[in-house]
């Protein structure tokens, strides 16, 4: 009960610098009351939650410690299941010794990889030539036209 007590009193000193800080955002404007309402809210539910603990934290080990003792005592009274079978105990036997590994033969080392030949220069190709400029042809004749026979 001392620690409780003893942490109450921390508790309430910060609860008074939490008022104080309150008090100053009052007077300079409405920033940051949502948090300091969250702080109050979540410091009441802290102090809820040991209270409780420290309360009822002697009729919940209680509880915990019959109800698990009455379960060993049923686990241990009732022996295998209907429908089922015991399981023997094996039987310790002797381990072999090891026996000894033959060594391992020793790995042939890569062959070099020869290096790749160095590939020829190209050769220069030609300049194209300049295409020659199109000469006219000369227009067609008219050919006569086969005169009628009668």
């Amino acid at each position: 009960m001392d620690r409780l007590f003893s942490w109450y009193a921390a508790w309430t000193e910060q609860l008074a610098g939490l008022w104080r800080t309150r008090r100053v955002l009052l007077l300079l404007g409405q920033a940051g009351q949502g948090l300091v309402e969250y702080a109050l809210l979540l410091s009441l539910i802290a102090v809820l939650v040991i209270a409780a603990a420290v309360f009822l934290g002697s009729q919940i080990a209680t509880s915990l410690s019959t109800t698990g003792s009455q379960l060993a005592a049923a686990t241990a009274d009732a022996g295998p299941t209907a429908g089922s079978t015991a399981t023997p105990r094996p039987t310790p036997t002797a381990t072999p010794k090891p026996t000894k590994t033959p060594r391992p033969t020793a790995t042939p080392k890569p062959t070099r990889t020869p290096r790749p030949t160095a590939t020829p220069k190209p050769t220069r190709t030609p300049r194209p030539t300049a295409t020659p400029k199109s000469t006219r042809t000369p227009r067609p004749t008219k050919t006569p036209k086969p005169a009628k026979t009668p």
